[in-house]
Parts: structure tokens; C-alpha cells; sequence
């Protein structure tokens, strides 16, 4: 593998060891590239132009607190991924593998840390778990075949290196990630359940026919807002229905949960895809409840699984 490492060293004092610029203030910008939007901007905010908006938010308008760093590498089978390990051990050998949506396509990961888990991870003092985020190519997807092959051995290669990386033994993954990473993290869980502890897909939705690959094999959260554009949140309905459909009624809670919101909001920085902002619900507002979830599992290789409650609204 080879590797073009920074080492990720949040600073003792709790200062941000860098500044970077923030996008918001160019919010309008973002608005006149909605299909509605009344913008005087629109005539030359196209969808073809979205990326370049993108490409000028991150170095154009003000700037945020970074207390991290990112060590990029690529793997040995050609896979670009950035990893945060905390200042301490990982806690609880919980890794979490985080997989984008797809406006971060590309080869850089300067918009994915503008975005999401990975820029709540970079803006928190010391954030408890490490964190692996490849980078998807452009004109790809991370459900197609290839892309889960790679990430299968992206898999088995952070368990390979969990005492030299992580300095655990062993790790327990848990696969992430909004909309295109939502769906990614829905066919990891498919196509690989001995692999990861856990699945959290986001307003990614899906096919329900692979839901009983994932149903007692995997303990699955899914978040959706009802009012998504972006992606049907009836999708995702389909899914969580079939998976319960499987599962014994005592073991619903430990194996399948859901967090359906009637209204979400539009990301930042696409605002022209209003209901598609579940995410934040999950890494921010909902977050303290995901992160008891997290410890309460315990995986066994014959597929038990004993997990406590948690108080939250679950449906």
C-alpha cells in the first residue's frame, strides 16, 4: 500500500490546528441552481455548473476550525481513502467506515470534508472513533459490482492492519453514509454481513429483494425523511418492511430500526433537493441514541445478537 500520510494530531490545547473556508455565505448561489428557484443567478447557475460552484465554495468564502488532519493513502488495489484515528485508542474498536454521496465523486477529497460526517468529525476537539472514508471515482457508484468488490477488500484490509492502524486486535465496523453511500452501505451490508457489525444507510433507499441477505445478519438503522425529492422514501419503506417481515417480533428491536421524519430539510449545498438532509438527524441531533446502538450490539459468528434499549422514537 502506498501512502501519502499527515498525521492526525488534534491539538492539546484544543485550538484548531488549521482554518479552512466556509461555503455558507454563498448559499445563494446554491439557490439559484434549484428547478424553482426565482434567483436573478439562475441564468448562469446550470446543473452542469454545480461541481465548478462546489470547486469555488471550498477555497472563495470564509472559514471553519479544523482540529484534525487527514491521512490519505491509496490501497494497494487502487482505492483512494482518507482515515481519522483519534488522539486515544478508538472507542470501543468501533471503526467507522463512511461512504459518500455522490456530488464528493471524484479524485479529491476536498468537497467530502466539506460535507456531513466527515466535516463533524474534522470540526469536533478529539471526535472518540476512527474513521475511514474512500473516495469514490467519478461515473461510478459504490453499488456497483466493482465498487463493492473493492470495498469488500477495503474490509478485510482495515481488520488486516487494526493492531498497526488502530491498536485494537480486532475491530468492529460499521458501515455509513448518506444518499449514494446510503445505498452503499444498505449492499455492503448485503453482499459482506460477516464483515461488518453494523449498517446505518441514509435516505439512500434501495431494492427490497436484498433485504433478506441483510435481515438477522446484520443489525440495520435507517434514517429517511418522507419529504426527500432525491431519493423516494418509500424505498426505503419497502426495505424495512421486508426485513421485519423476517425477523421475530422479540428480536425487531435489536435487529431493524428505522427513523422515518415527516420533514427534512435540503443539504447546504444542494438546496435544490429539499427532504434530503436525514443525515443530519442521524450524525448530529439523533447521534447520542446511534452511539449507545453502537454498544450495544455484540456480534458472535452464529448470528446472535444482544443489544439494551434505547429511548428514542423509533417506528
Amino acid at each position: 500500500m502506498s501512502t501519502n500520510r499527515a498525521t492526525c494530531e488534534p491539538t492539546c490545547d484544543d485550538r484548531p490546528s488549521q482554518r479552512v473556508r466556509d461555503l455558507s455565505l454563498l448559499y445563494l448561489l446554491c439557490e439559484a441552481g434549484h428547478p424553482r428557484s426565482q434567483s436573478p443567478l439562475r441564468v448562469v447557475v446550470k446543473p452542469s455548473f454545480r461541481s465548478i460552484l462546489h470547486f469555488i465554495f471550498t477555497y472563495v468564502v470564509g472559514e471553519r476550525p479544523i482540529y484534525c488532519e487527514w491521512d490519505e493513502y491509496t490501497t494497494n488495489f487502487g482505492l483512494k481513502c482518507a482515515r481519522y484515528t483519534p488522539p486515544t485508542r478508538t472507542r470501543g474498536g468501533v471503526v467507522l467506515l463512511y461512504l459518500h454521496g455522490s456530488g464528493s465523486r471524484g479524485s479529491s477529497f476536498h468537497k467530502m470534508r466539506l460535507q456531513s460526517l466527515p466535516r463533524i468529525v474534522q470540526e469536533t476537539v478529539g471526535f472518540p472513533y476512527s474513521v475511514v472514508c474512500p473516495l469514490c471515482p467519478l461515473k461510478t457508484e459504490w453499488s456497483k459490482p466493482h465498487m463493492l468488490t473493492n470495498l469488500g477488500k477495503l474490509l478485510d484490509e482495515i481488520q488486516q492492519e487494526s493492531e498497526h492502524i488502530f491498536s485494537e486486535p480486532t475491530v468492529s465496523i460499521v458501515v455509513t453514509g448518506p444518499s449514494m453511500g446510503g445505498l452503499g452501505s444498505y449492499m455492503v451490508a448485503a453482499k459482506f454481513p460477516e464483515k461488518i457489525v453494523a449498517t446505518i444507510p441514509i435516505c439512500g433507499g434501495g431494492k427490497k429483494v436484498f433485504a433478506s441477505l441483510v435481515a438477522q445478519k446484520v443489525p440495520s438503522w435507517f434514517f429517511h425523511g418522507a419529504n426527500d425529492t432525491c431519493v423516494s422514501v418509500f424505498e426505503t419503506d419497502e426495505i424495512v418492511n421486508t426485513i421485519r417481515g423476517l425477523v421475530p417480533n422479540h428480536l425487531q428491536d435489536h435487529w431493524i430500526r428505522y427513523s422515518r421524519y415527516e420533514t427534512c430539510g435540503a443539504p447546504w449545498n444542494i438546496p435544490w433537493c429539499e427532504g434530503h438532509d436525514s443525515f443530519s438527524h442521524c450524525y448530529v441531533h439523533e447521534w447520542e441514541h446511534v452511539e449507545r446502538w453502537i454498544h450495544s450490539l455484540t456480534w458472535s459468528k452464529t448470528g446472535f445478537l444482544s443489544s439494551v434499549g434505547v429511548d428514542a422514537h423509533f417506528i
